[in-house]
């Protein structure tokens, strides 16, 4: 991950991080970046502020995946706005594994917007997704991990390409599947709303999918476009839309490193 651009930019740069499933929860300090990037964001220099996104970061227990990643994608629109608005700084998102693929869908919308809240995406630097469920195929830092994510790649990067490093270790399915040797995708597919609220509802869902497998909209927060998004909105079948709206809309603390 390259983080030379910074150089030319004003001081009070920002640095968005997003865990993985397990690493964190909707109440967390949002000073202290916790899990696998503490390492990275702990090497930083004292001109970047860490700024840790609260989500609850589960697959299911109880909170489906789904879900999880719709309050995770909607806090980060967030945060991205509130840090845009307040600071005229460089930004900087980083995302390991869930918390990879909510930075990369993030990041996917902002690199195909004709604008961002307003702002130039210029003012994003540098994106690091580390074990990204849906790394494109051919898309890495260092040696070629093979195939690609397990929820299937996500597409180009629009204007944020060349920004954005992917790293996968070899042998790591979340984001080195191949979708015609391996069943994992579907899995991962079936899975993705199954919680331990509605056990039977999820096995219901499940077969439904299988059935029918519908495609719908990519990123169901963002049904008004990015110009002023900063709720959640829709919810996925597995969890009501005020229990989305709930999490998604709680205000997020932060400190200078």
């Amino acid at each position: 991950m390259v983080l030379s651009r910074c150089e030319v930019m004003e001081p009070n740069k920002t640095v968005l991080v997003v865990g993985g499933t397990g690493e964190c929860g909707p109440d967390d300090d949002g000073s202290r970046v916790r899990g696998l990037l503490a390492d990275v964001t702990d090497r930083l220099d004292d001109s970047w502020t860490a700024r840790w996104i609260p989500y609850p970061a589960e697959y299911g227990a109880p909170t489906c995946y789904d879900d999880s990643a719709a309050i995770g994608r909607a806090r980060l629109w967030t945060a991205l706005w509130e840090t845009l608005d307040d600071t005229a700084g460089a930004v900087a998102l980083l995302g390991y594994s869930q918390g990879a693929a909510i930075v990369g869908d993030v990041c996917h919308t902002v690199g195909h917007a004709t604008s961002l809240f307003g702002h130039t995406t210029a003012r994003i630097v540098a994106v690091g997704l580390f074990s990204d469920p849906h790394r494109n195929r051919g898309e890495i830092v260092g040696p070629d991990a093979g195939g690609e994510g397990i929820s299937g790649p996500r597409g180009s990067w629009g204007s944020l390409r060349g920004v954005v490093s992917t790293f996968c270790a070899p042998g790591d399915v979340i984001c080195s599947t191949d979708p015609t040797t391996s069943v994992l995708n579907l899995v991962s597919d079936l899975t993705s709303q199954i919680t331990s609220r509605h056990p039977v509802r999820s096995i219901q869902h499940a077969i439904e999918k299988v059935q029918l497998r519908p495609k719908g909209s990519m990123f169901p927060e963002l049904s008004s476009g990015l110009g002023g998004v900063r709720s959640a909105g829709s919810a996925t079948p597995c969890a009501s839309s005020s229990t989305i709206c709930d999490q998604a809309c709680t205000p997020i603390t932060t400190s200078t490193r």
